[in-house]
């Protein structure tokens, strides 16, 4: 799978992969970064992809009854980063943000040292450049200046806690809000709340997940603890100016791109 661009739509974030010489798109609400300073660094990618319904019964709807809507969602690994310094994982916290257009960055509140330097970060959540041509040459992943990532710092699990919330959200099944049955993926199997293709990058987390390794679990263990305690947009809220200038093409990038 080769992803090929992102793209802001009115339901969140369409991304769009190349597999096998055909165009695959998928659809999130949300797609955001967890960060990790445990064993080296590590920077894991998540989109949220969430389905809407309303709980309320037939006769409720034709009484008028008013009713906030539902949501179920579930969490797909779509990139990662991992290495022994932070700097590396650092630069490619800026091609994921750009690449796959990343709201935010959860990530731990220390070391401080680290958390300030993620802070200081240009390209990620602020720009003093303003030169469009600059920043498109400086930074090759670059598509606007409008597209920065909150940062979100926050003290780190203890590591029961972490494998715990883990494994229930890698074991619970998602239901089809409609039928209330298990979602099934392309392969025929189930799909759980944190979904791992095995044809995106994600095979380090892959593997940690499953021996424990704590540096790209606690970094999973943030983006998705981030989606989980937060609602994502609601897909019929009024676009907001920033969301339209996005859809409207009107990109500072001088290439276009």
């Amino acid at each position: 799978m080769i992803h090929l661009t992102s793209e802001i739509s009115l339901n969140g974030i369409k991304a769009i992969f190349l597999k096998e010489a055909e165009i695959f798109e998928m659809q999130f609400s949300r797609i955001v970064i967890g960060l990790s300073f445990e064993e080296g660094c590590h920077a894991v990618c998540v989109g949220e992809r969430a389905m809407w319904f309303d709980s309320r019964s037939l006769r409720e709807r034709r009484d008028g009854v008013k009713g906030q809507k539902q949501v179920s969602k579930y969490y797909v690994v779509l990139d990662e980063a991992h290495h022994l310094n932070h700097d590396p994982v650092f630069q490619r916290l800026i091609e994921m943000k750009d690449k796959y257009e990343v709201s935010t960055v959860h990530g731990p509140d220390r070391p401080i040292q680290l958390a300030e330097s993620l802070k200081n970060l240009e390209g990620l959540s602020f720009y003093h450049e303003t030169r469009p041509h600059v920043a498109a040459d400086r930074w090759k992943s670059f598509k606007r200046f409008e597209l920065r990532s909150g940062l979100y710092p926050r003290p780190s699990p203890d590591e029961s806690t972490m494998h715990r919330e883990l494994e229930a959200l890698s074991t619970t099944s998602v239901l089809d809000p409609e039928t209330g049955r298990p979602l099934m993926g392309l392969d025929q199997l189930e799909i759980t709340a944190i979904n791992m293709p095995s044809d995106f990058p994600n095979k380090t987390t892959f593997a940690a997940l499953r021996n424990g390794r704590i540096g790209p679990c606690q970094a999973l263990w943030y983006a998705c603890t981030g989606l989980e305690t937060s609602r994502p947009p609601d897909p019929d809220r009024q676009v907001t100016p920033k969301e339209l200038r996005a859809l409207e093409g009107k990109n500072d990038n001088p290439t276009g791109y």
